[in-house]
């Protein structure tokens, strides 16, 4: 999720701030030591068709705000640069605004101007979906898929600031792309991102500088089965996310201080006993979106 208020100015300042030559390094996460080189961007099947689950090691793939597709490791907080994103939207300057991941490594990447594409979590590579911008009235929105008890998922959205869909539930089929409006979701001082991943629960983060908290949402009417609060943040909210994997929600949250100095940090929330920590206390990455795949394992040699 981002705000769109600040969009603009982000977006200069990452034009400003990372500014490079073709042939300058990619930028990669200083605890990686060297990095492998970005996965080469040719789609390796069709991103439209039937996708088999492969077996590998489970990250969080994350979509930044400057639109990059990483992976993030929950067991080291380490951060894997996949690739950059270079998805042909329909406005020009376009940047992402949430994301979600399905159960067989393809993520859903939602853009400003409403598009929707399919990336290859595997190449970064991009694929026209078959989501029409706008549909029902649902113009932007977090997302979050979700395991059904019937073994199949569902794409869970909560509307943002700007849509006629505001502060709403509902859920995309992933199959027609056919879209339900379920209720009203609690509210907060920013709109809800959503996670699910790997259980059928359903959570909302709503990250906040006076109050941020965690709830827990029926996914049949939209309303809060348990809240939580975790840490307040030290400054204006412009970019959060989440992503539940192994018993724990993961929240990404990018603020800028009092100074105008910019943060983003990582938090660990575990349900079972409300506790909040912190898995990574600086990245440089401002996340957007973020959901649950699988991965080659990395060998150091």
């Amino acid at each position: 999720m981002v705000r769109a208020s600040v969009v603009l100015s982000l977006l200069l300042c990452v034009s400003a701030c990372h500014e490079r030559h073709d042939d300058a390094a990619d930028p990669v996460d200083p605890t990686l030591g060297d990095m492998p080189a970005p996965l080469h961007v040719t789609p390796s099947h069709d991103l439209s068709g039937p996708r088999t689950e492969t077996p590998g090691v489970e990250v969080i793939y994350l979509v930044s705000l400057d639109g990059q597709l990483l992976a993030y490791d929950p067991v080291t907080s380490a951060v894997q640069r996949v690739g950059a994103i270079h998805c042909p939207t329909s406005s020009d300057g376009d940047s992402p605004r949430s994301a979600s991941v399905d159960r067989h490594g393809r993520a859903w990447v939602l853009y400003r101007s409403g598009d929707v594409f399919w990336v290859d979590t595997d190449t970064a590579a991009c694929h026209r979906s078959t989501w029409q911008p706008g549909r029902g009235g649902w113009e932007w929105f977090g997302m979050g898929f979700v395991r059904d008890p019937d073994g199949g998922e569902g794409l869970y959205i909560s509307g943002t600031g700007g849509s006629p869909r505001d502060g709403q539930l509902g859920r995309i089929d992933p199959d027609t792309a056919t879209v339900t409006a379920i209720g009203d979701l609690p509210p907060g001082e920013q709109n809800a991102e959503l996670a699910g991943g790997d259980a059928a629960s359903l959570y909302a983060y709503y990250p906040g500088t006076s109050l941020s908290y965690v709830a827990q949402i029926d996914r049949t009417s939209g309303k809060a089965l348990a809240t939580w609060e975790t840490p307040t943040l030290g400054g204006l909210v412009y970019a959060w996310a989440a992503a539940s994997l192994g018993g724990h929600v993961y929240l990404f949250a990018s603020f800028e201080d009092p100074d105008g100095g910019a943060h983003s940090k990582v938090l660990r929330f575990e349900p079972a006993s409300g506790k909040t920590t912190i898995a990574r206390d600086e990245t440089p990455y401002a996340i957007v979106g973020a959901g649950v795949g699988t991965r080659a394992p990395v060998v150091v040699r």
